[in-house]
């Protein structure tokens, strides 16, 4: 009968330890790097390209801006009008599509890329990044190129979103 309460014992100990070990590897970079020992590994990366709030953006192809004014989003196009954008449909696209799954790029293929500057991002805390485009979904920001489909679809939804034409 001992022997039942010490294998009772023991293996909740296991269990708990498990338990302990999975959410310190689920809270960390450490669960990627584990897996990865074990041999399962992907390409794909998150990247969150708006740590801090968004204050503004321009597109610099088709001349428009998106700006955050005294709670409202407004939408100043090349035409010089200025109109007011549906402030939840705004944050909506924000909270989707400000962090990404990425794929790296080749870095052997970086030097070759003729990259064409696509928007400018300011954000609350005064810093800007340049958002660089190739082809259909390959785009550099802050010096970190990558391939992203989720970000294109991001950026048509963006047009769709502010009725921006092509």
């Amino acid at each position: 009968m001992k022997w039942k309460l010490w294998f009772k014992a023991g293996s909740l100990l296991i269990a708990l330890f498990a338990t302990v070990f999975s959410i310190y590897l689920l809270n960390s970079q450490h669960s990627v790097d584990f897996l990865s020992s074990l041999g399962f590994s992907s390409s794909q990366k998150t990247l969150n390209w708006c740590n801090e709030r968004l204050r503004k953006a321009e597109g610099l192809s088709q001349a428009w801006s998106l700006e955050e004014k005294n709670g409202q989003w407004i939408l100043q196009t090349a035409d010089s009008k200025e109109l007011v954008v549906d402030y939840l449909e705004v944050e909506k696209w924000l909270a989707k599509y400000c962090s990404v799954e990425i794929a790296s790029y080749p870095t052997e293929k970086i030097l070759d890329l003729k990259l064409t500057p696509f928007a400018r991002i300011y954000f609350s805390d005064q810093s800007s990044a340049l958002i660089y485009q190739k082809d259909f979904s390959v785009f550099q920001i802050n010096e970190i190129t990558f391939e992203s489909v989720e970000l294109q679809e991001g950026f048509f939804a963006l047009k769709n979103l502010l009725k921006i034409s092509n």
